[in-house]
């Protein structure tokens, strides 16, 4: 026979194991003998661990002994897990792959910018102890300190000196400045967002009236919104508004004081005239005034009670086709062209050789949007997205946030002149 084999063979009699020593280690149940199938569950010290990969921990009595074998060996520490991290130094360059290390083992780890550890070092030493990696490398996103100064700014609520990822200050501008953009900051990564800007939104001297004396005048700057009064010099009167508003630093188009007795006459501006009794009107009879001349003026005739053609209107006519003569109450009725207002009698008569006084009709001026928005201006009293101006009405704007009237354009305040409006022009303000 080659070789030697020894087996132990039962016949009949129970199997049993006697208790194990488990060195660096205790086990549950504790018995003087165990018999086959027994179970034991065994807990290592701190710094070891069940040698066997056995998630229960448990070792079984069996024929052969305990298997698996209830040992406690000398626990090592695995890779250590960093987000937001990385290793330093020896294991700069060491994967996962590369460890479990020995106990005594130390390494150096740093944040990645935007996050620091719990001891908020740069640099950060971690030891392998028998209870694992002490401290526990850990990566926090950076707090914020102190909230920021801002200019011309308050923040809002409680001032604290540490602000956590995420948290954000409110900023209330100095009375008579504007935020511009966003009134908070956020803290990411131990930085702030961008600051918000206050811009002074206060208005300077006020504009100079000739002839007229301003009202409880004081000698600082005014506030956005806040009126200053003009008042007339005696013999004179005012033309617009008798006050300036102050809106983005800049005061609202000023009135005007002309001398009583002294009238002058705006372009688009009419006069109308009436023939003496008797005596008949031939031609129109209102003249305008038009670029510094009026235009044809009417005449009077001798007419013997009977009237001739019905004076002309611009932009309308009569409703019957007109004849050369009219007897003496005759009356006529006017209309007017589309997008035009009838002002006055709709009707005229034949009275002693001349005509009523006709109606007129009005050409209206629209203000869109999209005309504001390309001069960059916009209202300076709300109105509806579209609306329509009367002839020698006059309409108020204001240059848009972060704009000024350009020097080439005309005044904010315009009229409208026979369906024609010129809009001002304002430039940004850094141009």
């Amino acid at each position: 026979m080659q070789g030697h084999y020894k087996c132990w063979v039962y016949l009949g009699q129970e199997i049993t194991c006697d208790p194990p020593l488990v060195t660096n280690g205790t086990f549950q149940p504790q018995k003087r003998v165990f018999r086959e199938e027994d179970v034991i569950r065994v807990d290592c010290n701190p710094g070891f661990h069940f040698e066997t990969d056995n998630m229960e921990k448990t070792a079984e009595c069996t024929k052969n002994g305990w298997l698996p074998i209830p040992r406690c060996i000398l626990k090592l520490c695995d890779y250590p897990h960093l987000g937001n991290g990385r290793l330093t130094g020896y294991y700069k360059n060491h994967s996962k792959k590369d460890f479990s290390v020995r106990l005594g083992v130390t390494i150096f780890y740093r944040c990645l910018d935007g996050y620091v550890s719990k001891s908020q070092s740069t640099w950060n030493l971690i030891r392998c102890t028998a209870g694992g990696w002490d401290p526990m490398p850990k990566c926090l996103k950076m707090p914020c300190r102190d909230a920021p100064d801002v200019p011309h700014a308050q923040a809002e609520g409680s001032i604290k000196t540490n602000y956590e990822p995420g948290e954000t200050v409110r900023y209330q501008c100095h009375p008579g400045f504007i935020a511009v953009g966003s009134q908070e900051v956020t803290c990411k990564r131990g930085q702030w967002t961008h600051l918000p800007e206050c811009q002074d939104a206060t208005c300077g001297d006020q504009p100079a009236v000739a002839s007229a004396e301003i009202i409880d005048q004081r000698y600082r700057r005014y506030w956005p919104a806040e009126r200053v009064q003009y008042q007339c010099h005696e013999g004179f009167e005012s033309h617009g508004p008798n006050d300036v508003t102050c809106i983005n630093r800049e005061w609202s188009q000023p009135p005007t004081c002309e001398e009583y007795g002294n009238q002058r006459y705006l372009p688009g501006e009419r006069v109308r005239y009436r023939c003496q009794q008797g005596l008949s009107l031939i031609g129109s009879q209102t003249v305008t005034c038009q670029k510094q001349k009026w235009s044809e003026p009417p005449e009077c005739r001798e007419a013997g009670g009977k009237c001739g053609p019905p004076p002309r209107i611009d932009n309308g006519d009569i409703v019957l086709f007109p004849l050369k003569q009219y007897v003496l109450n005759s009356t006529l009725e006017y209309k007017c062209k589309s997008l035009h207002i009838l002002k006055g009698p709709q009707s005229v008569r034949c009275d002693s050789g001349q005509w009523t006084d006709p109606p007129v009709c009005l050409e209206l001026c629209t203000v869109t949007p999209e005309d504001m928005e390309r001069n960059k201006i916009q209202l300076r009293w709300p109105y509806e997205q579209k609306f329509y101006v009367l002839s020698g009405i006059f309409v108020q704007f204001v240059c848009k946030w972060e704009y000024k009237l350009d020097p080439t354009s005309s005044g904010l305040r315009v009229q409208c002149l026979e369906g024609s409006l010129e809009y001002p022009k304002c430039k940004h303000r850094k141009k």
